[in-house]
């Protein structure tokens, strides 16, 4: 964990966040260097003012630690909560702008009292590593836990554990996440779609690129698909043992009877029942309806920002499980193990792993044919880059560095780059489609699920449609896989089997997608004429 320490009143605050913009590697955004300045001088100005003293000498340690930045804002003397007013009735005037402003911003803020001082804790950054880390050490955890079970205890003893703690665990995680996932995709849809016609987000420029990215989504899934038949050809039902607690397969899959169904009898049914074909019409259409009833549903609109801001924040503590599940999953697997069940999430990692040079290789096509340029400098230069996607796996924790990149490097127009990056990263999951679709396949073979022409067209139609349709929050991933395998008849539960491989799998998913969102930049900067091809075509 890297520190730098200052004091207030002596150093500036301006100088206190900038000085994180000095690592290249990790750089805050405008906003957020904006929303620290601001939130370092209002915290400091109560805590001085609630501690009587105006010019309060205050030490300031900003702390950097698995891409996660954060403050500290130490002062000795009598305790002072600055944040215990934010739930108190404001009347003075003066103080409404630093109390919303606070309030606004209530979680990124702590406070505690420690060795005799006040301690106020600034969120600046979230990079995502701490997951990362957690995922990593229960990794460990488990395959130690699980070999100790194997060679030290009776396997009476482990069986019990499985039985009776680690199925509680994952049946309580399917559960929550089962819950969650069609209120999210409504909400998300819903909300979507009525910002989208306030923002005029949608306009010709953003049409096109939506276009594109169906496109390269759609190519890869279905080289997806082709790579899991390759993999997956062999009969896989003798480890159907294995996923004996994830529910069974559903059986007499039909796409004419999923579109004949497409509407519900009534509102509670999609809901209760997880006919996620059904909530994705009801969000759609209700979408639609809000927009064309105008300012008449400004109340509705509020109501569903809520709905799915609520949804995501609950999507945020049952992903906080997903470690635990790892741990167990992997104790299980060690346990379990055997040649056949490590060769076959071997052959998923090793698709996510070639999965890179494949989707280089149709983003190598779409440029050469779409764009009409030579795709050389786009391979060397996001071949060099890749490796902090790689490093990081968060294609928004890296975003700053992805502008920088392919305005300098590509040639891209900034103002084009601020548009296309950001509003892009939903968008381009290009990574997501192989981290769905090889489980998938794999599960289709253990289930004996028949691999025909509407098995592959409704697995290619459902990963498209759920993967565009899910927002990007930690866990992401989990949510797809689980959606995709509940719409084509495959065990749900089966999904914890594969968190095991997550955080490798994530690695190569993030720089699949952000490749795949900077290409989308360029050729939409081509296209528009934003294109600087000197700067491109410079090596």
């Amino acid at each position: 964990m890297k520190k730098k320490v200052f004091h207030l009143p002596q150093d500036s605050i301006s100088d206190i966040v900038g000085c994180v913009n000095e690592n290249k590697n990790q750089t805050l955004t405008k906003e957020e260097l904006l929303r620290g300045e601001l939130l370092v001088e209002e915290t400091y100005l109560r805590l001085a003012k609630g501690m009587n003293t105006p010019d309060l000498s205050a030490t300031v340690t900003v702390k950097k630690r698995f891409g996660d930045i954060n403050l500290e804002i130490s002062a000795r003397g009598e305790a002072v909560n600055p944040l215990m007013s934010l739930s108190e009735w404001i009347e003075d005037e003066s103080d409404l702008f630093s109390a919303n402003l606070l309030k606004a911003n209530r979680h990124l803020l702590g406070y505690s009292r420690r060795n005799g001082e006040n301690v106020v804790f600034i969120k600046l950054h979230e990079g995502g590593g701490q997951q990362i880390f957690r995922m990593v050490v229960s990794m460990v955890l488990g395959v130690v836990f699980g070999f100790i079970m194997r060679t030290m205890v009776p396997t009476e003893a482990f069986l019990w554990i499985e039985e009776n703690l680690a199925s509680f665990v994952t049946t309580v995680f399917m559960h929550a996440l089962t819950m969650m996932v069609p209120p999210l995709i409504f909400s998300a849809i819903v909300s979507g779609i009525t910002n989208m016609s306030e923002t005029a987000d949608l306009g010709r420029i953003g049409a096109r690129l939506l276009g594109q990215s169906t496109v390269l989504m759609f190519c890869t899934a279905v080289l997806s698909v082709g790579l899991g038949y390759l993999f997956f050809g062999e009969d896989l039902s003798h480890l159907a043992v294995l996923f004996k607690g994830g529910g069974n397969a559903a059986g007499g899959f039909s796409m004419k009877e999923m579109f004949f169904n497409i509407v519900p009898e009534n509102l509670v049914d999609p809901f209760r029942g997880g006919n996620l074909m059904q909530v994705l019409f009801l969000s759609i259409f209700f979408g639609i309806v809000l927009n064309r009833m105008g300012e008449k549903a400004h109340l509705a609109r509020e109501l569903i920002d809520f709905i799915n801001n609520f949804c995501l924040s609950i999507m945020g503590i049952v992903t906080r499980m997903i470690p635990l599940v790892v741990f167990f999953s992997i104790a299980g697997l060690v346990f379990h193990t055997d040649i056949s069940v490590l060769l076959a999430l071997g052959k998923v990692i090793f698709g996510q792993i070639i999965s890179v040079p494949i989707c280089f290789g149709v983003y190598a096509v779409f440029i050469a044919v779409y764009g009409k340029l030579s795709p050389m400098p786009f391979l060397r230069k996001m071949a060099a880059f890749s490796l902090l996607p790689f490093a990081v796996c968060s294609s928004n924790g890296i975003l700053p560095q992805t502008l920088k990149f392919v305005t300098k490097k590509l040639g891209v127009a900034g103002s084009m780059a601020s548009f296309s990056l950001p509003l892009g990263i939903p968008l381009h999951k290009v990574g997501s489609c192989f981290v769905v679709i090889l489980p998938a396949m794999m599960m289709a073979r253990v289930c004996n699920t028949p691999m025909d022409g509407e098995f592959f067209l409704s697995l290619i139609f459902f990963t498209l449609l759920i993967l565009l349709t899910v927002p990007t929050v930690p866990g992401a991933d989990v949510i797809a896989m689980s959606s995709v395998f509940a719409a084509v008849g495959l065990p749900v539960g089966a999904v914890t089997f594969f968190l095991c491989v997550n955080p490798v799998v994530d690695m190569f998913c993030t720089v699949d997608n952000v490749a795949c969102n900077v290409c989308s930049s360029v050729l939409l900067a081509r296209k528009e004429g934003s294109l600087d091809e000197g700067v491109y075509k410079r090596m």
